[in-house]
Protein backbone atom coordinates (compact mmCIF):
# COMPACT_ATOMS: atom_id res chain seq x y z
CA UNK A 1 0.00 0.00 0.00
CA UNK A 2 1.42 3.37 -0.97
CA UNK A 3 1.88 5.98 1.73
CA UNK A 4 -0.48 8.92 1.69
CA UNK A 5 0.26 12.60 2.10
CA UNK A 6 -2.12 15.36 3.04
CA UNK A 7 -1.14 18.55 1.26
CA UNK A 8 -2.45 21.72 2.82
CA UNK A 9 -1.84 25.07 1.19
CA UNK A 10 -2.30 27.74 3.87
CA UNK A 11 -3.50 31.17 2.76
CA UNK A 12 -3.14 34.55 4.40
CA UNK A 13 -5.70 34.93 7.17
CA UNK A 14 -6.96 38.28 5.91
CA UNK A 15 -6.96 37.59 2.19
CA UNK A 16 -7.77 35.01 -0.43
CA UNK A 17 -4.20 34.29 -1.52
CA UNK A 18 -0.81 33.98 0.08
CA UNK A 19 1.21 37.23 -0.15
CA UNK A 20 4.22 37.50 -2.39
CA UNK A 21 6.60 37.33 0.59
CA UNK A 22 5.06 34.11 1.96
CA UNK A 23 7.45 31.26 2.66
CA UNK A 24 6.59 27.61 2.02
CA UNK A 25 6.72 25.46 5.17
CA UNK A 26 6.58 21.67 5.14
CA UNK A 27 4.80 20.44 8.29
CA UNK A 28 5.53 16.76 8.92
CA UNK A 29 3.33 14.75 11.31
CA UNK A 30 5.71 12.02 12.46
CA UNK A 31 5.03 8.26 12.28
CA UNK A 32 1.85 6.61 11.02
CA UNK A 33 -0.55 3.73 11.63
CA UNK A 34 1.96 0.98 10.81
CA UNK A 35 4.72 2.35 13.04
CA UNK A 36 2.77 4.58 15.44
CA UNK A 37 5.69 5.77 17.54
CA UNK A 38 5.42 6.01 21.32
CA UNK A 39 2.36 4.85 23.22
CA UNK A 40 0.85 7.33 25.63
CA UNK A 41 0.04 6.45 29.23
CA UNK A 42 -3.62 6.14 28.19
CA UNK A 43 -2.79 3.80 25.31
CA UNK A 44 -3.29 6.42 22.57
CA UNK A 45 -0.54 6.20 19.92
CA UNK A 46 1.87 9.03 19.29
CA UNK A 47 1.06 9.51 15.62
CA UNK A 48 -2.47 10.69 16.47
CA UNK A 49 -1.05 13.37 18.77
CA UNK A 50 1.39 14.31 16.01
CA UNK A 51 -1.42 14.68 13.48
CA UNK A 52 -3.49 16.87 15.81
CA UNK A 53 -0.61 19.25 16.50
CA UNK A 54 0.58 19.29 12.87
CA UNK A 55 -2.90 20.25 11.67
CA UNK A 56 -3.09 23.06 14.25
CA UNK A 57 0.40 24.21 13.28
CA UNK A 58 -0.52 24.38 9.58
CA UNK A 59 -3.51 26.56 10.47
CA UNK A 60 -1.40 28.81 12.70
CA UNK A 61 1.21 29.27 9.97
CA UNK A 62 -1.53 30.12 7.47
CA UNK A 63 -2.86 32.72 9.89
CA UNK A 64 0.60 34.31 9.86
CA UNK A 65 0.61 34.42 6.06
CA UNK A 66 2.82 31.42 5.29
CA UNK A 67 2.11 28.74 2.70
CA UNK A 68 2.16 25.22 4.13
CA UNK A 69 2.24 21.62 3.01
CA UNK A 70 1.25 19.04 5.64
CA UNK A 71 2.64 15.53 5.30
CA UNK A 72 1.23 12.59 7.25
CA UNK A 73 0.64 8.88 6.85
CA UNK A 74 -3.09 8.40 6.23
CA UNK A 75 -3.40 4.78 5.16
CA UNK A 76 0.21 3.75 5.59
CA UNK A 77 3.51 5.04 6.89
CA UNK A 78 5.87 7.35 5.04
CA UNK A 79 9.55 6.47 5.61
CA UNK A 80 11.41 9.30 7.38
CA UNK A 81 13.84 9.73 4.49
CA UNK A 82 10.93 10.31 2.08
CA UNK A 83 8.92 12.87 4.05
CA UNK A 84 10.64 15.91 2.57
CA UNK A 85 9.62 14.64 -0.89
CA UNK A 86 6.09 15.91 -0.15
CA UNK A 87 7.32 19.43 -0.96
CA UNK A 88 10.98 19.39 -2.08
CA UNK A 89 10.87 23.10 -2.92
CA UNK A 90 9.75 24.15 0.57
CA UNK A 91 11.77 26.77 2.46
CA UNK A 92 11.66 24.96 5.80
CA UNK A 93 10.62 21.63 7.33
CA UNK A 94 9.33 21.14 10.87
CA UNK A 95 8.69 17.55 11.99
CA UNK A 96 6.20 17.14 14.86
CA UNK A 97 6.58 14.35 17.42
CA UNK A 98 5.67 13.46 21.01
CA UNK A 99 8.16 11.84 23.34
CA UNK A 100 8.70 8.66 25.29
CA UNK A 101 11.54 7.54 27.57
CA UNK A 102 13.96 4.62 27.56
CA UNK A 103 12.40 1.19 28.04
CA UNK A 104 14.32 0.56 31.25
CA UNK A 105 12.93 3.78 32.73
CA UNK A 106 9.41 2.68 31.78
CA UNK A 107 9.99 -0.69 33.41
CA UNK A 108 11.23 1.04 36.55
CA UNK A 109 8.03 3.12 36.72
CA UNK A 110 9.80 6.47 36.26
CA UNK A 111 7.28 7.95 33.81
CA UNK A 112 6.31 10.88 36.06
CA UNK A 113 9.92 12.07 36.30
CA UNK A 114 10.02 13.23 32.68
CA UNK A 115 8.24 16.16 31.04
CA UNK A 116 8.88 19.00 28.63
CA UNK A 117 9.68 19.61 24.98
CA UNK A 118 12.87 18.96 23.01
CA UNK A 119 14.08 20.36 19.68
CA UNK A 120 16.55 18.56 17.42
CA UNK A 121 18.81 19.72 14.60
CA UNK A 122 21.24 17.78 12.43
CA UNK A 123 24.68 18.99 11.43
CA UNK A 124 24.34 16.75 8.37
CA UNK A 125 21.41 18.76 7.05
CA UNK A 126 22.53 20.89 4.05
CA UNK A 127 21.65 24.07 6.00
CA UNK A 128 22.73 23.51 9.62
CA UNK A 129 23.13 27.20 10.55
CA UNK A 130 19.68 28.16 9.26
CA UNK A 131 18.17 25.09 10.91
CA UNK A 132 19.67 26.12 14.24
CA UNK A 133 18.47 29.69 13.88
CA UNK A 134 14.91 28.49 13.36
CA UNK A 135 15.25 26.02 16.24
CA UNK A 136 16.23 28.91 18.51
CA UNK A 137 13.26 31.02 17.45
CA UNK A 138 10.92 28.07 18.10
CA UNK A 139 12.50 27.44 21.50
CA UNK A 140 12.15 31.10 22.46
CA UNK A 141 8.45 31.11 21.59
CA UNK A 142 7.80 27.83 23.40
CA UNK A 143 9.42 29.15 26.57
CA UNK A 144 7.48 32.40 26.28
CA UNK A 145 4.30 30.32 26.00
CA UNK A 146 5.07 28.71 29.36
CA UNK A 147 6.67 25.48 28.12
CA UNK A 148 9.91 24.15 29.58
CA UNK A 149 12.50 21.93 27.91
CA UNK A 150 13.28 18.39 28.93
CA UNK A 151 16.97 17.70 29.53
CA UNK A 152 16.49 13.97 29.27
CA UNK A 153 17.93 13.45 25.79
CA UNK A 154 21.33 14.85 26.76
CA UNK A 155 21.87 12.25 29.49
CA UNK A 156 25.17 10.36 28.85
CA UNK A 157 23.50 6.96 28.63
CA UNK A 158 23.15 4.43 25.85
CA UNK A 159 20.20 5.31 23.63
CA UNK A 160 20.38 9.04 24.40
CA UNK A 161 23.49 11.21 24.76
CA UNK A 162 22.38 13.84 22.23
CA UNK A 163 24.40 16.91 23.24
CA UNK A 164 22.87 20.29 23.82
CA UNK A 165 23.37 23.02 21.27
CA UNK A 166 21.37 25.39 23.47
CA UNK A 167 20.46 24.04 26.91
CA UNK A 168 18.19 26.93 27.91
CA UNK A 169 16.05 26.50 24.78
CA UNK A 170 16.13 22.69 24.82
CA UNK A 171 17.92 22.27 21.47
CA UNK A 172 19.91 19.08 20.84
CA UNK A 173 22.18 17.93 18.05
CA UNK A 174 21.09 14.60 16.55
CA UNK A 175 22.93 14.16 13.27
CA UNK A 176 21.49 10.75 12.41
CA UNK A 177 17.78 11.71 12.26
CA UNK A 178 16.84 10.79 8.70
CA UNK A 179 13.99 13.29 8.36
CA UNK A 180 16.46 16.12 9.11
CA UNK A 181 19.55 14.69 7.45
CA UNK A 182 17.90 13.93 4.10
CA UNK A 183 15.76 17.08 3.86
CA UNK A 184 17.08 19.47 1.17
CA UNK A 185 15.80 22.48 3.12
CA UNK A 186 16.56 23.71 6.68
CA UNK A 187 14.77 21.40 9.11
CA UNK A 188 14.05 20.84 12.80
CA UNK A 189 12.24 18.13 14.76
CA UNK A 190 10.09 19.12 17.76
CA UNK A 191 9.15 16.69 20.52
CA UNK A 192 6.19 18.56 22.01
CA UNK A 193 6.14 16.69 25.32
CA UNK A 194 6.35 13.33 27.07
CA UNK A 195 3.15 11.35 26.55
CA UNK A 196 4.19 8.39 28.72
CA UNK A 197 3.83 10.74 31.70
CA UNK A 198 0.07 10.54 32.53
CA UNK A 199 -0.25 14.18 33.63
CA UNK A 200 1.78 15.46 30.67
CA UNK A 201 -0.24 13.34 28.24
CA UNK A 202 -3.53 14.68 29.59
CA UNK A 203 -2.27 18.25 29.21
CA UNK A 204 -0.94 17.67 25.69
CA UNK A 205 -4.31 16.29 24.63
CA UNK A 206 -6.23 19.40 25.66
CA UNK A 207 -7.32 21.54 22.68
CA UNK A 208 -6.10 24.69 24.45
CA UNK A 209 -2.62 23.20 24.86
CA UNK A 210 -2.51 22.01 21.24
CA UNK A 211 -3.49 25.50 20.04
CA UNK A 212 -0.94 27.21 22.30
CA UNK A 213 1.89 24.92 21.18
CA UNK A 214 0.92 25.36 17.53
CA UNK A 215 0.92 29.15 17.84
CA UNK A 216 4.29 29.18 19.58
CA UNK A 217 5.95 26.93 17.00
CA UNK A 218 4.33 28.87 14.14
CA UNK A 219 5.51 32.19 15.57
CA UNK A 220 9.05 30.85 15.87
CA UNK A 221 9.07 29.55 12.30
CA UNK A 222 7.54 32.80 11.03
CA UNK A 223 10.11 34.94 12.87
CA UNK A 224 13.00 32.87 11.55
CA UNK A 225 11.79 33.00 7.96
CA UNK A 226 11.13 36.74 8.23
CA UNK A 227 14.72 37.22 9.37
CA UNK A 228 15.86 35.33 6.31
CA UNK A 229 13.74 37.57 4.08
CA UNK A 230 15.18 40.66 5.79
CA UNK A 231 18.68 39.27 5.25
CA UNK A 232 17.79 38.91 1.57
CA UNK A 233 16.88 42.59 1.42
CA UNK A 234 20.25 43.52 2.89
CA UNK A 235 22.13 41.27 0.47
CA UNK A 236 20.26 42.66 -2.52
CA UNK A 237 21.01 46.23 -1.47
CA UNK A 238 24.67 45.48 -0.89
CA UNK A 239 25.11 44.45 -4.50
CA UNK A 240 23.05 46.68 -6.79
CA UNK A 241 25.32 45.72 -9.69
CA UNK A 242 28.56 45.74 -7.80
CA UNK A 243 29.54 46.47 -4.18
CA UNK A 244 30.13 50.16 -3.57
CA UNK A 245 33.33 51.41 -2.05
CA UNK A 246 32.75 51.48 1.70
CA UNK A 247 34.04 55.03 1.97
CA UNK A 248 32.01 56.61 -0.81
CA UNK A 249 28.98 58.88 -0.15
CA UNK A 250 26.86 56.46 -2.15
CA UNK A 251 27.90 53.61 0.15
CA UNK A 252 26.78 55.54 3.23
CA UNK A 253 23.40 56.27 1.66
CA UNK A 254 23.10 52.65 0.56
CA UNK A 255 23.82 51.41 4.08
CA UNK A 256 21.22 53.76 5.61
CA UNK A 257 18.65 52.75 3.01
CA UNK A 258 19.47 49.10 3.53
CA UNK A 259 19.01 49.35 7.30
CA UNK A 260 15.78 51.35 6.98
CA UNK A 261 14.26 48.80 4.59
CA UNK A 262 15.31 45.85 6.73
CA UNK A 263 13.96 47.50 9.90
CA UNK A 264 10.70 48.39 8.17
CA UNK A 265 10.33 44.84 6.94
CA UNK A 266 10.87 43.42 10.41
CA UNK A 267 8.36 45.81 11.98
CA UNK A 268 5.75 44.84 9.42
CA UNK A 269 6.29 41.10 9.17
CA UNK A 270 7.94 40.25 12.52
CA UNK A 271 5.63 41.72 15.18
CA UNK A 272 6.19 40.68 18.80
CA UNK A 273 4.81 37.18 19.26
CA UNK A 274 2.39 38.39 21.94
CA UNK A 275 0.61 40.64 19.44
CA UNK A 276 0.59 38.40 16.39
CA UNK A 277 -2.74 37.14 15.10
CA UNK A 278 -3.42 33.71 16.51
CA UNK A 279 -6.73 32.73 14.99
CA UNK A 280 -8.00 32.29 11.46
CA UNK A 281 -11.07 30.61 9.99
CA UNK A 282 -10.51 27.95 7.38
CA UNK A 283 -12.57 25.62 5.27
CA UNK A 284 -11.66 22.52 3.34
CA UNK A 285 -12.04 22.88 -0.39
CA UNK A 286 -12.80 19.86 -2.57
CA UNK A 287 -9.74 17.73 -3.18
CA UNK A 288 -8.42 17.09 -6.64
CA UNK A 289 -9.03 13.40 -6.07
CA UNK A 290 -6.61 10.68 -4.99
CA UNK A 291 -3.68 9.98 -7.25
CA UNK A 292 -1.61 6.89 -6.54
CA UNK A 293 -2.37 7.00 -2.83
CA UNK A 294 -1.66 10.73 -2.46
CA UNK A 295 -4.50 12.93 -1.24
CA UNK A 296 -4.68 16.69 -1.41
CA UNK A 297 -6.90 19.26 0.22
CA UNK A 298 -6.53 23.01 0.46
CA UNK A 299 -7.26 25.31 3.33
CA UNK A 300 -8.08 28.98 2.99
CA UNK A 301 -10.53 31.63 3.99
CA UNK A 302 -14.15 31.44 2.77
Amino acid sequence: MLASVLLTLGLLALGGAAPAHAAHVLVDAGHGPEHPGATGASGRPEYLYNQDLAAALARALAALGERTTRVEGIGADIPPDQRAAGAPDADFLVSIHHDSILARYLEAGRQTEFAGYSIFVSQRNPHPARSLRCARRIGERLRAAGERPSHYHAEPVEGENHPFVDRRLGIHRYDGLAVLRIAPMPAVLVEAGVIVNPAEEARLGEPETVARLARAIAQGVHACLAERRADGIRLDLERPGGRRSSGSPGAAISRKCMQWLADTYKRQYMPPFATQATHARHRALPSNGPAEGWRSSRLGRP
